[in-house]
């Protein structure tokens, strides 16, 4: 008799254990309508938290982590974090940061997908005459279009992207950090780092020290304002030498556990395709609306409000 053990389909994937951000949620607002939302409100250096929530449902900071890391990197443990030294699982860069387009409301994840096939949230369907049940609520797969859609042209459906690593000075094993963005600047940057680094490493990402780093950049409003924009990218710090000086280090040890990282990679890869956007709990779907959907929520739960001016994706704070 064959033992029956483990659970099919179950998806595997290291605990998060903390998120680092450049925003969070302001203090709460109350509708017209009598909901309670919040804006978003931006940050001049990085923040890291815990996944635990304080009685205001905002997530604790990780005040111990962020001092030693300020403390070690500027000799200064109250000095602001402009970047984070992290270190990446896999070599495959979409294992390591994955992007897509979203469309979130104040109901959840509504639609998302890659520019030709997405993903599109379906309501249940009753028959009217029986009271019937004819279709169940679930997602269905719809052409991809940005430059014909809607939601797109109004800025409620944005690039989502996030960023998954190790912080290489936290002394504990088995658990990741992310940095979740909606800004194209952000996208750009952190995905061509790393298809920057993959291609001139021969194909190698996982071990190498980078850097997480805060920047800003002076762009042109639509109404000609000059504001700063703060962005994220994933560099690399010193020379071309230093780097391929850190690369023989890790071709060695890659040389001694290479075939195991790469069926580890193999593994990611089939895991990551039931990670879907769509399996975000009620709660995390609500926290990504109000921080980086803020003008779509606000809207939804204004309806008696007039219109307020939509926002730039690139003036957005994340």
């Amino acid at each position: 008799m064959d033992l029956i053990l483990g659970i099919e389909n179950l998806r595997l994937d290291l605990a998060e254990i903390g998120k680092v951000k450049i925003g969070g949620r302001a203090e709460k607002r109350i509708s017209k309508s009598g909901s309670t939302y919040r804006r978003p409100e931006k940050y001049d250096c990085f923040v890291i938290v815990k996944n635990e929530k304080n009685e205001a449902g905002d997530y604790i900071r990780d005040t111990k982590l962020m001092q030693k890391l300020a403390e070690k990197y500027y000799s200064d443990p109250n000095a602001k974090l402009k970047h984070i030294n992290i270190i990446f699982m896999f070599d495959n860069p979409a294992l390591n940061f994955q992007y897509y387009l979203a469309r979130f409301t104040a109901s959840g994840l509504q639609c998302y997908g890659n520019g030709e096939k997405a993903r599109t949230r379906t309501e249940a369907i009753i028959d009217e005459k029986t009271g019937e049940l004819v279709e169940e609520q679930g997602w269905k797969e719809i052409p991809c279009n940005p430059d014909k859609c809607p939601f797109f042209k109004k800025e409620e459906c944005k690039a989502h992207g996030i960023l998954k690593f190790l912080i290489k000075e936290t002394e504990t094993l088995g658990g990741i950090y992310t940095f979740r963005t909606t800004s194209w600047n952000s996208i750009r940057a952190i995905a061509s780092s790393l298809a920057f680094f993959w291609k001139a490493s021969g194909g190698y990402l996982a071990m190498i020290p980078f850097q997480l780093v805060f920047r800003e950049k002076t762009v042109i409003t639509k109404k000609g304002q000059k504001v700063k924009i703060p962005y994220v990218n994933v560099e690399f710090k010193g020379t071309f030498e230093d780097f391929y000086e850190q690369l023989e280090g890790i071709y060695k040890i890659r040389s001694l556990v290479g075939a195991e990282v790469n069926k580890l990679e193999s593994l990611a890869v089939k895991e990551i395709k039931k990670a879907l956007p769509e399996s975000l709990t009620e709660e995390e779907q609500e926290e990504i609306a109000e921080e980086f959907y803020p003008d779509t929520v606000e809207k939804e739960l204004n309806q008696t409000e007039e219109n307020k001016p939509g926002v730039a994706i690139d003036d957005l704070p994340f």
